[in-house]
C-alpha cells in the first residue's frame, strides 16, 4: 500500500520522536476514554471529561520538548524517559489521581502498551496513514451520497508532517497547487487533542479546503459552515465513538483561544470576530443539516461547485446569503432556501435593498 504520510523535509530525530510519541499516546487514551465510568467520576470531581485530555496535554506539551537536550543520553533513553515523565506527571495529578481504580487501571495499561510500543516499535505512521485513508473514504462516501464526489480525488492526498517552528500554521492547511495536506506539529497543549482527533482534522482539510473549487470563499464558509456539515455527519456516523463527537467542539475552542492569542499578540487592536467567526453560523447550518436536508445540500453543492474568481465577489455572495440566513433563524431560513433559485447570485440578489 502507498504511503500517504511522511515528514518534509527530513526531521529531526527529536521532531521525530515527538510525533511517535503523540500518536502513541493517542492510541493509549483510546479505549479509556470511552468508559462510562470516567463520566461519573468527572462529574463527581466537578470537572469536564475532557479536562482529562487537557491534564495529559499540558504535560505533553512539557516533557517533550526536553527530547534531545542531553546529548550524553542514547535517543532511545530521552523518548522512554520523557513518555514515561508524561505519564508520571498525569497520574500524580490531584484530579487524575482521585478518578476511581476501574479508570485507572484503563489508563495505565494505556500507558503501558505505548511505553512497550514505543521499546519494541520502529518509528512509524501506522496511526496518522489509518487516519488519513479513513478521513478520505469519509469525505468521498459523503460526497457521493450527494452527487458531489467528483470534487474529490479517489485516492488520499498525501500528508507532509512539517515542523511548524514559529507557530503559524497551528495545526494543518491544505496546499491546493499540489493536493496535498500539511501536518503542522508543534508542541503545544491542543497538540494531543489535535493527534487523538487527526481524522477530523484531516476531514476538514479535505472539505474545506481541497473540495471545493474556490479558494477564496472565506472564513464563514471554510472554518464556519462546512465545519457544522462535518460535525454533524460525524455524529450520524455509525460506530463512532460518541465521546470523540463531544471532543470536536471543545478542541475547536481551545484551538480558536491558542490562534487569538497568537494574533493578539501580534495586533493588540485585534477584533475578536476574525479569530472566532460569526455567531450564531454554526448553529444555523446544523439546524438546516437536520430539519431541512434538502435545501441544506443543495445551498451547501452551489458552495463547493462555485467556480474560482479571482476578485472574490462569488465568495463575498456566499458571505452575505450565509449571513441573512444567520439574522433570520433557522425557520425562515428553511423557507428562504425552499424557494425556487438557479444560483446563489439569485440568492444574493434577491435580498439586496
Amino acid at each position: 500500500m502507498k504511503k500517504t504520510v511522511d515528514f518534509d523535509p527530513e526531521p529531526t530525530p527529536a521532531f521525530e520522536a515527538q510525533i511517535w510519541i503523540l500518536q502513541l499516546l493517542a492510541e493509549a487514551v483510546d479505549q479509556p476514554m470511552d468508559l462510562p465510568h470516567l463520566l461519573y467520576d468527572c462529574a463527581k470531581l466537578e470537572i469536564g471529561t475532557f479536562d482529562v485530555l487537557r491534564i495529559l496535554g499540558g504535560f505533553v506539551a512539557q516533557r517533550l520538548p526536553l527530547i534531545g537536550s542531553d546529548t550524553k543520553k542514547p535517543a532511545s533513553e530521552q523518548n522512554r524517559a520523557a513518555l514515561e515523565l508524561v505519564w508520571k506527571d498525569f497520574f500524580l495529578e490531584d484530579r487524575i489521581a482521585r478518578l476511581s481504580r476501574a479508570v485507572l487501571a484503563e489508563f495505565k495499561k494505556g500507558r503501558d502498551r505505548s511505553l512497550d510500543q514505543l521499546a519494541t516499535n520502529q518509528f512509524n505512521f501506522a496511526y496518522l496513514e489509518k487516519a488519513n485513508r479513513d478521513g478520505h473514504t469519509f469525505v468521498l462516501a459523503l460526497l457521493k451520497t450527494h452527487q458531489l464526489d467528483d470534487l474529490l480525488v479517489p485516492e488520499p492526498a498525501q500528508v507532509s508532517v512539517v515542523h511548524d517552528s514559529r507557530g503559524t500554521m497551528y495545526c494543518a492547511g491544505a496546499d491546493r497547487t499540489k493536493g496535498g495536506i500539511l501536518w503542522a506539529q508543534r508542541v503545544v497543549p491542543y497538540a494531543l487533542n489535535a493527534m487523538v482527533l487527526a481524522d477530523r482534522v484531516l476531514v476538514h482539510e479535505y472539505l474545506s479546503h481541497l473540495v471545493p473549487r474556490s479558494s477564496s470563499l472565506g472564513r464563514i464558509v471554510c472554518e464556519q459552515w462546512l465545519v457544522a456539515l462535518l460535525l454533524e455527519a460525524f455524529v450520524q456516523k455509525r460506530g463512532e465513538p460518541t465521546w470523540r463527537n463531544y471532543l470536536w467542539p471543545i478542541f475547536r475552542n481551545d484551538f480558536e483561544e491558542y490562534v487569538h492569542a497568537v494574533e493578539k499578540a501580534s495586533n493588540p487592536a485585534l477584533n475578536k470576530m476574525r479569530s472566532f467567526g460569526y455567531a450564531g453560523v454554526e448553529i444555523t447550518a446544523s439546524s438546516l443539516y437536520l430539519n431541512a436536508p434538502e435545501a441544506f445540500w443543495k445551498f451547501t453543492s452551489e458552495i463547493l461547485r462555485t467556480d474560482e474568481d479571482e476578485e472574490g465577489r462569488q465568495g463575498s455572495e456566499i458571505m452575505d446569503v450565509i449571513l441573512h440566513l444567520t439574522y433570520i433563524g433557522a425557520d425562515e431560513s428553511m423557507k428562504f432556501l425552499y424557494r425556487k433559485y438557479m444560483n446563489i447570485n439569485e440568492l444574493w440578489a434577491s435580498i439586496q435593498p
